[in-house]
């Protein structure tokens, strides 16, 4: 079987390669959005800027802890540091290479699954598989996949994830057992990559089981389940120790991971919920008249017209999957395909935001091969013989070039943070990730200069996000810092205050830091000559104190501030004591090289009195 696959030329191969770099390439233009995860998954980590063997190995481990154990997306970003330092566009060119390599691989894809299961003449399965990967390589559901830098993840676990499938395939039609075995390890290598890149490869061994049934030879039950039983037990081994991983990233960092909890009453939700964003995953396949380049979606709490569509579709979408796989078993595991790689994003397993554009990645790699599919057979079937080339390379052209153009003019969008939150504000006016973004950037200051970029407009904006999420404290800490930056403390200060209350009992861990380093601030610059009697110290210190002992994994720097309030004020026996114990503790970790020199600097002189 394996010797009658069709393969494309390399002409044909070339031009996908091409048709998926040239929407995009105006990406290369773009810059990190540094307060939008670029920052915090990549420009703050300081492992991934070492490029000695520590910083190699650091990258290869999961600890330090990080908003995702994704030792592989990070590898590839430590290669990209290593390579050339913090340039933005080496970074989007290194997406755009693995987009362009996944589109190579579904090719290849493609050209297996038709060759075995759609009943297709070899030039027929070849140009299914071309019109499929085409599809894929200008798909306006990728363009966040592709041009935002920390969405990389995407394009790399993408490419893993076809690469695993078609060898699977080859396993599946091999003859000989010493092949079978060569190809059955290498698809779960690549699994085990493609699990390092992204959390949603784990629906993966239902695709290699559908495969096994639908294209598979013929054999025992228990040979299925045999050949299946380690890719099941990784992806289990996998699951718990993400969500555990996460688990302990949150205790560190309040919640700063992906990880989600569901409303009450939670089944409900989570039923009705899903059947809105398949709804959308299926129509912005299908249909990709607009965009949701990060769009929110909130939880749906009773049944609505917008929920009702979506059981509609979700039923539809049922129906049409069955009818595929009665007519045709490569159609039929295109179809479950399609399905399988959506579950992940279903909230099942608490990874992620409710809704994304590029969360369709992996699923589209099916659904673009059931339109080449598709289109072949409606070419075939509408088209004379002696046309149906040029019908369907027509109607390719047709759909590719404005899919491309509207690729490019998100490309675009991407190379100044400003333009980008004003275009999906103006689509969305309530989606608070647009707002945050456009509010931080208003409230920069920009280089060589002293006051934000448009201070007005970015209080406005953060007075209306305090307004829509009332229960983040995000929002009144980053007002609370505009203000400050402002000149107006006393403001700031109660700005800070409301946002520490909204986590109780404990407070917001980042908002309480912000107002008692703003107290310590004043304290210090208004003191009296007899600081040591002004109230003001003591109420920083039992808010750092409050902190060491509430957020032992956030300890470090305010246990540093703690031991210079106290220097301080005066009380140097207890500075004496606190820098001491800074010193024990963390005078031997990563990261905190500058803190500690400071700690040690500050010892001689209290030492000597």
């Amino acid at each position: 079987m394996k010797g009658s696959d069709p393969r494309c030329s390399p002409a044909l191969r070339g031009a996908v390669f091409l048709a998926a770099l040239l929407p995009f390439c105006a990406a290369l233009g773009n810059d990190f959005l540094r307060n939008f995860d670029d920052g915090r998954i990549i420009l703050e980590q300081p492992f991934l800027r070492d490029a000695s063997l520590r910083g190699l190995l650091d990258c290869l481990s999961l600890v330090p802890y990080r908003e995702e154990p994704l030792v592989i997306r990070d590898l590839s970003y430590w290669l990209n540091f290593a390579l050339h330092g913090a340039w933005a566009p080496g970074f989007v060119l290194g997406t755009l290479l693995l987009h362009a390599a996944t589109c190579l691989a579904l090719l290849g894809l493609g050209e297996r699954v038709f060759a075995r299961g759609a009943r297709l003449s070899p030039s027929g399965a070849q140009a299914a598989a071309l019109a499929g990967a085409l599809l894929f390589a200008v798909h306006p559901l990728h363009a966040e996949s592709v041009v935002w830098i920390s969405a990389r993840k995407d394009c790399l676990s993408g490419l893993l994830y076809v690469l695993s499938a078609s060898l699977w395939l080859d396993y599946l039609g091999a003859e000989g057992a010493r092949a079978r075995r060569r190809l059955y390890c290498g698809a779960g290598l690549l699994y085990l990559l493609a699990l390092g890149s992204k959390s949603s490869v784990v629906s993966l061994p239902g695709v290699l089981f559908v495969a096994d049934l639908w294209l598979g030879p013929p054999r025992p039950w228990r040979r299925r389940l045999l050949a299946l039983a380690p890719f099941a037990c990784v992806t289990l081994a996998y699951v718990k120790g993400y969500t555990w991983l996460l688990a302990a990233y949150d205790a560190a960092h309040e919640g700063e991971s992906v990880l989600e909890a569901h409303p009450e009453p939670w089944l409900r939700n989570l039923l009705l919920t899903d059947a809105v964003v398949v709804d959308l995953y299926l129509t912005g396949f299908w249909f990709p008249v607009e965009q949701r380049v990060f769009t929110l979606l909130s939880y749906q709490q009773e049944l609505s017209p917008r929920v009702l569509r979506g059981l509609f579709v979700c039923g539809a979408a049922l129906a049409g999957g069955l009818w595929l796989a009665w007519r045709s078993r490569g159609a039929g595991f295109l179809a479950a395909w399609f399905a399988l790689a959506l579950v992940p994003f279903l909230n099942l397993v608490p990874t992620g935001i409710l809704y994304a554009d590029r969360y369709g990645y992996l699923s589209s790699v099916a659904g673009s091969l059931l339109f080449g599919l598709g289109a072949v057979k409606l070419c075939a079937r509408w088209a004379p013989r002696a046309r149906r080339r040029l019908a369907l390379g027509a109607l390719l052209v047709a759909l590719a070039i404005p899919a491309a153009l509207r690729c490019a003019g998100w490309a675009r969008s991407f190379h100044d943070a400003g333009r980008l939150w004003e275009r999906i504000s103006e689509r969305e006016p309530e989606n608070w990730i647009a707002l945050s973004g456009l509010a931080v950037h208003c409230a920069e200051v920009a280089p060589g200069a002293v006051s934000p970029r448009d201070g007005p407009r970015a209080e406005a904006l953060y007075r209306r996000l305090i307004a829509l999420r009332s229960d983040a404290p995000r929002y009144g800490l980053r007002y609370g810092r505009l203000l400050l930056a402002l000149g107006r403390e006393e403001e700031a200060l109660a700005s800070f205050r409301r946002a520490a209350a909204l986590a109780p009992p404990r407070g917001d861990r980042a908002s309480l830091l912000a107002y008692a380093d703003l107290i310590a601030a004043r304290w210090r610059r208004g003191a009296s000559p007899d600081r040591a009697a002004d109230p003001g110290w003591r109420q920083a210190l039992a808010i750092y104190e409050h902190v060491i002992a509430t957020w032992p994994g956030a300890a470090p720097r305010p246990a540093l501030r703690r031991a210079e309030l106290l220097r301080d004020a005066g009380q140097r026996s207890d500075a004496l004591r606190a820098y001491q114990s800074f010193l024990g503790r963390y005078g031997f970790t990563p990261g905190l090289e500058a803190e500690v020199e400071r700690a040690r600097a500050a010892l001689p002189d209290l030492e000597e009195r």
